[in-house]
Order: C-alpha cells, then structure tokens, then sequence
C-alpha cells in the first residue's frame, strides 16, 4: 500500500496566506516533512480559477527543488490541469473523476493524449449506498473510461468514504471495506483502489481522540488490500498505523 499525503490544499487558510506572501522558506520545510513519509502528494486546487496558473508555477518549481514528487493534480478546471501537466517532470494523477459529463468529455481526452493515471470517485449525483448498486455504478464507469482510450491499468477507484456524520455514514463506510474485497474480482485485476481518510470524521462531533477513528480504518481497509491511502500524513494516528504496516510488510525493521 502506498501513501499519498492530502496535506496540500487552498481550502486550508494557512497554505493559502503564505501562498499569497510567497512564503518559499515555508513551503520547503513543509515539503521536507512530507517527505519523510511519502514522495507522492496531492495538490489540491479545487475550483480555484483566480491566480491559479501563478500559484501552479510556485508551487511546483518548489517542489521539484527539494525532490521528484508525484504529484497528484486535485482539480477539475481544465485549463489549470493543462498548465500544471507542462510542469510535471513525470506523469501525474489526475484527482478526482466523478461520473458526470463534463468530466467525461473534457478531462477523460487529457488521461487519453498523455496517457495518464486517473482517480475517479465511485458516485455520480450521489454517493451510492448499497455494494450492489456501487458495484453496478463501478462496471458502467470502467466501461466508459474504456470507450474513452482509459485502460484498466490506469485506473485508480475511489469508494468514498463519508463523513461519520452523514445520514447512513457507518453503512457507507463499512459497504466501502467489502467494495474493497469484491472490486477487482468483479470488473478487472488491473484496477487499483485508494481511499480518502481524512474525510471520516468531517463534521464529526467531539474531541482530538475522534481522529484516531481515521487510523482505525486505514487499518481495516489495508486488510481489504487498499492500494493507495490518502492521508493527512501529519496526523500521528495515521502515521504510527502506516509504519506498523510497513512491519507487517517487511518494508522496514520492527525494533
């Protein structure tokens, strides 16, 4: 299982004002910490349009300063996919495909030229509830993203976890773990899974001890063979779970 680090965002109001005092000295020290845990991170520009292209540029040119990130490019505006692709020193991941037709039609074509890796979000006008109908909406998905020149191997479903405060949230969830063990032997081998923990306990009631569910569930779904998780990798919860996976993997030496 490997690890991509959700820590970059513009919804976070910190990134975002040293972003607009060109803060370099802060970025690279936030870089260099994520790094000791993982060289695959996730930028997230979301809807962001102002500035967009300007903030790309810093960002990226920091982080390929400090070392050869992948990058995971989180947004769905296309003219800021297409300027951060001219920046990547290797292929990215695209972030997020929902399945609705503006994805389809002006994203799909930008996986399709360059050949690229894609995380599409198993749900279309909502979330599905049942591991049937997940399933049902998975097979429809793959088949489109085929007919559109995305193969197999490139693509990296997410189940979606819900927020524990959501109405059926704990269903959701636990239908998530059993998507897990089914998927592949239902559409193809070749798909790979990843999973978004810092979503569980958004909007969550209660204290700091709510966020050790998030590691708690990084577990269980390691067990389901989970291929990426994307995670706050400043949360220590989640880190001392990835390191005793690490373990368990022989990847390093318990002492």
């Amino acid at each position: 299982m490997k690890v991509i680090a959700d820590n970059f965002t513009l919804s976070n109001s910190e990134i975002l004002n040293k972003l607009k005092q060109k803060e370099k000295k802060y970025f690279y020290d936030f870089f260099e910490k994520l790094l000791e845990i993982t060289d695959v991170i996730d930028i997230n520009l979301g809807q962001f349009k102002k500035e967009a292209k300007e903030i790309v540029k810093f960002i990226f040119n920091i982080i390929y300063e400090i070392h050869k990130f992948r990058i995971v490019i989180d947004t769905v505006n296309v003219d800021t996919i297409n300027y951060a692709l001219s920046f990547c020193k290797e292929p990215p991941i695209l972030n997020a495909l929902s399945f609705d037709n503006y994805k389809i039609d002006n994203i799909l074509p930008i996986a399709k030229i360059n050949n690229l890796e894609i995380i599409a979000l198993v749900m279309d006008s909502s979330v599905p509830l049942t591991i049937e109908e997940k399933i049902s909406l998975t097979l429809n998905m793959v088949n489109i993203f085929n007919e559109n020149g995305i193969p197999d191997s490139n693509i990296i479903l997410d189940p979606v976890v819900a927020p524990l405060g959501w109405d059926n949230g704990s269903v959701l969830n636990k239908n998530n773990l059993e998507y897990l063990s089914l998927v592949k032997e239902a559409v193809s081998n070749e798909i790979r899974t990843v999973m978004g923990f810092s979503n569980l306990t958004t909007g969550a009631t209660g204290g700091r001890s709510v966020k050790k569910l998030d590691s708690y569930y990084l577990a269980m779904a390691y067990m389901k063979n989970l291929d990426y998780a994307l995670i706050n990798v400043f949360n220590k919860n989640m880190i001392n779970t990835i390191n005793f996976i690490q373990v368990l993997e022989g990847n390093i030496i318990f002492s």
